[in-house]
């Protein structure tokens, strides 16, 4: 009996190990389709639209020379009265990693910003999204930060 015992406990843990790393690689396919198509969405309505469409309620956005700017309110004032049509901001997700609970996880990769009148000028940089997933089963980013000075 107790032979039996073991083999059906080692049978579960490597079942339920296989089904976690299964969890976690389709979390991670799930916030990296999510970024992407949040880039997509900034590309066509503007950076300031999808921002406030993908952030969670509690949302920390980090800028340069500016104190963190905290929940979805805040993000929605900060926009206000500001102008996103001169420019595209689009950006690449190259990692995804998610907590083996599923409820964390963050991409990183590379932004572009250009000029829609000159399409020479390009700026590049770093960034770093956490993701929170909701009750709803959608990711929502809860922080944001990125840095400039990537070359050609």
């Amino acid at each position: 009996m107790k032979p039996t015992f073991f083999l059906f406990i080692l049978f579960t843990m490597i079942a339920f190990n296989s089904c976690e790393d299964n969890n976690s690689e389709k979390f991670e396919q799930e916030i990296v389709n999510t970024d992407k198509s949040f880039s997509n969405y900034s590309e066509k309505h503007g950076q300031f639209a999808a921002f406030l469409k993908y952030a969670a309620p509690e949302v920390v956005l980090l800028k340069p020379s500016l104190y963190p700017i905290v929940g979805h309110e805040k993000l929605a004032q900060y926009y206000t009265g500001k102008s996103d049509s001169s420019y595209v901001l689009t950006w690449e997700p190259k990692f995804a990693k998610v907590a083996a609970s599923g409820e964390l996880g963050y991409t990183y990769g590379y932004w572009k910003f250009s000029l829609k009148s000159d399409s020479q000028k390009v700026e590049r940089g770093t960034y770093v999204t956490i993701w929170q997933r909701q009750s709803s089963g959608d990711w929502k980013f809860v922080l944001d930060t990125g840095n400039p000075g990537l070359g050609e």
